[in-house]
């Protein structure tokens, strides 16, 4: 195996031990399941956020589109 191949594998499993070790901390401390089902709970109710947003954003872009034909028209008249 040439150098560049064993420091890459060996940086490779140092990572994977990092993030089994980081997973390993966040399973099995109390804090670690706090916010892994805090997360869980954020993400379970995200859809409802997001279709709130997603109606929001439709309203907004619904006046602009009505702004930008009011404009429309009032440059047309101004050129007749």
């Amino acid at each position: 195996m040439e150098r560049w191949q064993e420091n890459l594998a060996a940086l490779g499993l140092g990572s994977l031990g990092v993030v089994l070790g980081g997973i390993g901390v966040l399973l099995f401390s109390d804090r670690g399941r706090r916010m892994l089902r805090t997360a869980g709970e954020r993400i379970w109710h995200a859809p409802d956020r997001f279709e709130f947003w997603n109606e929001s954003i439709q309203d907004e872009l619904e006046r602009i589109k009505e702004t930008l034909n009011q404009v429309s028209k009032t440059l047309q008249e101004a050129q007749s």
